[in-house]
């Protein structure tokens, strides 16, 4: 028994460990199409957010929360809106502190009204 001992508790220890958190991918306008793919099987959600934002930074933990009761059933972006200047002083070091496990992306593109109905056709309706 005493030489499987160090053997289970390399197994307990990888068994309790926390995944590791994302780290933010910068992507421009051009790579929001192929963000917003047709996935038939999955759900996909999508999510603006920056860390200076403190509504969209309470909002996180619903979103995880998602992702860790569905799974593979359903496909978490958090798209960062960011400075990308700030990606390794901002945003990973918030992404680790927060332990994200979603899908993140820093768009590095300032202007909301071209980048927001590539993602919803729709969402400017209410505003026309």
């Amino acid at each position: 028994m005493k030489k499987y001992f160090p053997f289970i508790l390399l197994l307990i220890i990888t068994a309790c460990s926390k995944p590791e958190p994302q780290k933010a991918v910068v992507i421009g306008i051009e790579d929001i199409a192929s963000l917003t793919g047709d996935y038939p099987e999955k759900i996909q959600v999508i999510n603006f957010w920056a860390t200076w934002c403190k509504p969209c930074v309470d909002e996180l933990p619903a979103f995880e929360k998602l992702k860790a009761t569905y799974g593979d059933q359903i496909d978490v972006i958090l798209i960062s809106l960011d400075d990308v200047e700030n990606l390794e002083t901002k945003v990973n070091p918030f992404l680790e502190k927060h332990n994200i496990q979603s899908q993140v992306k820093l768009l590095d593109y300032p202007y909301a009204a071209e980048y927001i109905p590539m993602v919803d056709t729709h969402w400017m309706e209410p505003f026309l």
